[in-house]
Formats: C-alpha cells, sequence, structure tokens
C-alpha cells in the first residue's frame, strides 16, 4: 500500500462515519452517559466518533502507546482491511485514474444545461469530455452530483 493509498483510506474512514459505526459495534453505545433529555437511540453519529477518539486517547494516558497500539491492532486495523478502496472511490476519481493510466488527458466537465423546475429547484446536466469527445451525461440537483454520473457514464463506455 503506498503512502497515497493510506492518505486515501484515512480521509475516507473518517468521512465514511467509519469511527462511529465501530464506536457502536464495540458497544460504546452502552456507557455514554448522557444529560437531561438526551436520547441515545437519536444522538449523532459524530458522538461517537468523539468518544472513540477520547477513548483512544484515554487507553494512551492511562496504559500507553504499547495499549494503544494493540488495541487498534486487534480492534480498528481489521475493520480497516475489509474495506475496499475501490469502492470509497467516487465516479470522478475512478475515471481520471483509468485515464491516467492509460496515458490520457484528463477529463474536463462541461455544464450543458441549468434549468428550475417546477419544484422551484435546479437540475443541473453536465457532459464528461475526453479529449474533446463526450463520453457521459448527468444530470443532478447539484453540479457535483450531476458530475459525478456523467463521470460514472465515462468510466463504464470506457472499462467495458
Amino acid at each position: 500500500m503506498t503512502a497515497g493509498d493510506m492518505s486515501f483510506y484515512r480521509s475516507k474512514v473518517i468521512r465514511k462515519n467509519f469511527l462511529g459505526n465501530l464506536s457502536i459495534r464495540l458497544g460504546f453505545k452502552d456507557v455514554i452517559l448522557l444529560g437531561n433529555g438526551g436520547d441515545i437511540e437519536n444522538i449523532s453519529i459524530s458522538i461517537y466518533e468523539d468518544v472513540f477518539e477520547s477513548f483512544i486517547g484515554a487507553i494512551y494516558l492511562d496504559l500507553g502507546l504499547v495499549s494503544v497500539k494493540k488495541f487498534l491492532d486487534k480492534y480498528f486495523f481489521p475493520e480497516v482491511s475489509l474495506v475496499n478502496l475501490d469502492d470509497l472511490k467516487d465516479n470522478k476519481t475512478k475515471l481520471q485514474e483509468h485515464l491516467q493510466s492509460e496515458k490520457r488527458k484528463p477529463v474536463v466537465y462541461e455544464l450543458i444545461s441549468e434549468k428550475r423546475g417546477l419544484d422551484n429547484k435546479i437540475n443541473f446536466v453536465v457532459v464528461a469530455k475526453v479529449e474533446g469527445v463526450i463520453f457521459g451525461k448527468g444530470e443532478g440537483t447539484t453540479k457535483k452530483s450531476a458530475e459525478q454520473k456523467a463521470a460514472l457514464e465515462a468510466y463504464s463506455k470506457m472499462v467495458n
């Protein structure tokens, strides 16, 4: 695994609520104390993430770095190894990496229309062009989602 892969994993593990879900699986939900009116069933996943990070800090302060490593080796790293790197990559990243592997020019996303619907939401239509040729088209309520859909279509055409 390269340093780039590790950095990518780190960002995705944090972004995908990984620590919060791991915290729940480890049973931290049963030991969290909430103030009056707090409902354990409705607390934010970010609270669980904070609890996990605090727990690691407490292990370090009370037992030292060796104990932190033992805990992470037993509970954290096996979970990380189950994460498929390709499943975490968004469509734009997959397309860009595919183009780079074939030594082709980068994709260009072009907004071709922007219309307001009856519900007053804007619908964006974007095309994904590679070397001036349209390979994908996507629609979405944000430019980002439209680009992702265009990238998916383009990637699918290129690899199939």
